[in-house]
């Protein structure tokens, strides 16, 4: 199943792990809905990767949530394996030029 829509997306995970999400991009300025769709600009594109990296782990607030694979989010957003991979990879850089 791909998600695609918000809708299609509270199928596919957890409530905990959609209201997550949903901080996660609201931390960036954006929404989770945002993100689903195919909007580059630059505050959803960065919440678009945070949503991508807190899926992964990578995100300290994670907690003992599932921890997706790239293949899985890929499924969920409807893109390519490599466009999540380099979006993770992007907000991991964004992090360290923070710190």
């Amino acid at each position: 199943m791909n998600a695609r829509s918000l809708e299609s997306l509270a199928l596919m995970l957890p409530a905990a792990v959609i209201a997550a999400l949903e901080e996660v991009c609201a931390r960036h300025g954006s929404t989770l809905r945002s993100t689903l769709a195919r909007d580059r600009t630059p505050r959803v594109v960065r919440a678009r990767h945070a949503a991508w990296a807190y899926l992964r782990g990578l995100l300290e607030e994670h907690s003992g949530l599932p921890i997706y694979s790239h293949s899985d989010i890929c499924k969920m957003w409807v893109v390519d394996h490599t466009t999540v991979i380099s979006g993770v990879k992007a907000h991991e850089a964004r992090g360290k030029h923070r710190s």
